[in-house]
This record gives C-alpha cells, sequence and structure tokens, in this order.
C-alpha cells in the first residue's frame, strides 16, 4: 500500500537556474549532476530534469508547464515568507490573500512557470 507522496518530477529548461530558485525559497540542493539536479525540503524531493535530455519526449518542452497544477508549500508566517522572498531579489506573482478555504496564501512561479503557493492556515 502508499505510505507519501516522497517526490516531483519537473521538466525545465535549466536545472541549475532552476536548483538556485528552489534553494532562495528554502530547498536544499540533494543532488546535481549535467542534466538534473534535485531539492529537498525536509523529506520531500523536486527532481528538476533538463527537459532536452528526457526520454519521455512526449512530455518535455510542453508548454504551458504544470498548467492546472499548483505545488503548495506550508510555512509558519506567509507574510514573513513573502517579504523573505522579495528581500531576496524573488517576484511574487500574487500578495498574500485570506482565502475562503481556510488559507493565507501568495503564489510565485519557477523560471520555468510552475506554479508555487505557500500557504499558512488561518487562526
Amino acid at each position: 500500500m502508499l505510505k507519501s507522496v516522497s517526490s516531483l518530477l519537473l521538466f525545465v529548461k535549466n536545472p541549475k537556474e532552476s536548483c538556485k530558485f528552489y534553494a532562495a525559497l528554502g530547498f536544499e540542493k540533494f543532488s546535481e549532476n549535467e542534466s538534473s539536479c534535485t531539492a529537498k525540503l525536509n523529506w520531500f524531493k523536486i527532481l528538476l530534469q533538463d527537459e532536452t535530455k528526457v526520454k519521455y519526449t512526449q512530455d518535455s518542452g510542453v508548454e504551458p508547464k504544470g498548467a492546472g497544477v499548483f505545488i503548495y508549500l506550508s510555512t509558519d508566517d506567509v507574510d514573513l515568507a513573502h517579504k523573505t522572498l522579495i528581500d531576496k531579489g524573488l517576484t511574487p506573482s500574487s500578495l498574500p490573500t485570506d482565502q475562503p478555504w481556510g488559507n493565507r496564501e501568495f503564489g510565485i512561479k519557477d523560471p520555468d512557470g510552475y506554479k508555487l503557493v505557500f500557504s499558512t492556515p488561518l487562526k
């Protein structure tokens, strides 16, 4: 039976650039080679694979990247996370906003356009 979701594979144009972006978000570099980089946060890994060097050619290079998919990242203070990313020179795509489903959230896109959502439950 299933135990957990452990990782996510994202096809990217430049794995080194993507890995730097995820490091700025708070991920640590887990591994890197000439065609991929793995970023890790706690037990969860994101494999950033060079889209030109894959066997799954029907899926690599497809635009827009991650259409309809949002990667949620949990944080204790979404407003502080937003300020921290701006201080690091990153550009979130929205401001922290209270959502009707009970979270305070903001979004940011990675260098390839994958959508990430920083989220804190409302009190």
